[in-house]
């Protein structure tokens, strides 16, 4: 599926997320194919450890940063799109109609992401951990692996520190942060698969305009800092398609058209049911790389918070 989203990073499905998964009977199917992600540990500077979190593996309970429901996107897409083509779905890629562009209906977070992976061998004894360097001024790198020989980088920072980057010049900055900056900027200069994007959020005042329907992040993305932008896409999607059901039949019952219009109406019906879905408690990754990285002082805020406690004393 060459025209399928399909780069190399992880994404998670949480709460009302796994429900659908386990509803549509995918979820041996998704769990083959997960991303075997121990835990994620914080790190200060020079790499110490500052507090763990192991990943829940019981499939019950609150996720931690780590959940047990983490997959390569790639894989997801081509997992979703198999399983519903033996349903009775047809995808068109590559199609192009008349579009009259209006607003889009994104606000932006004022953060930058950037993301890519490079070439990392696992060594003897490491394991699948996630590292979160937290750094000043608004800014924090994620280090994660995804298989034994590559490792992914993620980049945040306020869109203010570009402007303060280039005042003070690269090697100024690269003076800061994290012990592992020079194999990063390494890393960054080799890849190829490098991309970079402005957080945000999309609100829009309707989802459906005659026969054309808005799902997922282009109708109601609530940004990576939730965590929730995969599952929101696959409750969204799973609502449309029932109400389609219900009101335009199924299989060897399935009406000419139907009543779609009720079925777009049922599912714009439904905007506050969904609202709630994406401000719910549930808690990926991106709340720790974007909130509490946005929100520290001058100081790296690790090494702030260990003070005067010993080395090996995490300070949570």
């Amino acid at each position: 599926y060459p025209l399928l989203l399909q780069t190399r990073i992880k994404i998670l499905i949480c709460g009302p997320g796994i429900t659908v998964l386990r509803r549509m009977g995918l979820e041996s199917l998704f769990r083959a194919h997960s991303v075997p992600e121990q835990g994620l540990r914080l790190v200060d500077g020079a790499d110490r450890s500052w507090g763990y979190f192991p990943a829940n593996r019981t499939g019950k309970g609150r996720q931690n940063f780590t959940t047990d429901f983490e997959i390569m996107r790639g894989d997801l897409c081509a997992l979703l799109v198999e399983e519903t083509k033996t349903r009775g779905v047809m995808y068109m890629f590559g199609g192009h109609a008349a579009v009259n562009r209006k607003k889009n209906g994104v606000h932006s977070l004022g953060i930058l992401a950037g993301y890519f992976t490079m070439p990392r061998p696992i060594q003897p004894g490491e394991e699948y951990t996630a590292s979160v360097f937290i750094g000043t001024g608004g800014c924090g790198v994620m280090m994660r692996r995804h298989e034994a020989g590559r490792v992914q980088v993620y980049l945040l920072c306020e869109t203010d520190e570009l402007g303060k980057a280039a005042r003070e010049g690269i090697w100024r900055q690269r003076r800061k942060g994290w012990r592992r900056r020079s194999a990063i900027l390494t890393g960054f200069a080799e890849t190829d698969d490098f991309d970079a994007e402005r957080m945000g959020v999309v609100r829009v005042e309707g989802w459906s305009r005659g026969r054309v329907v808005l799902v997922g992040d282009a109708a109601y993305a609530p940004s990576a800092q939730t965590g929730m932008g995969t599952s929101s896409g696959m409750v969204g999607a799973y609502i449309l398609a029932g109400e389609i059901g219900r009101s335009c039949g199924q299989g060897s019952n399935l009406a000419d058209n139907g009543d779609l219009a009720m079925a777009l109406k049922m599912y714009e019906s439904l905007h506050e049911e969904v609202s709630v879905i994406l401000t719910g408690d549930y808690s990926g990754v991106c709340p720790l790389c974007s909130r509490v990285v946005l929100e520290t002082g001058s100081r790296c805020p690790m090494d702030a918070a260990r003070g005067d406690q010993g080395v090996g004393t995490p300070a949570v």
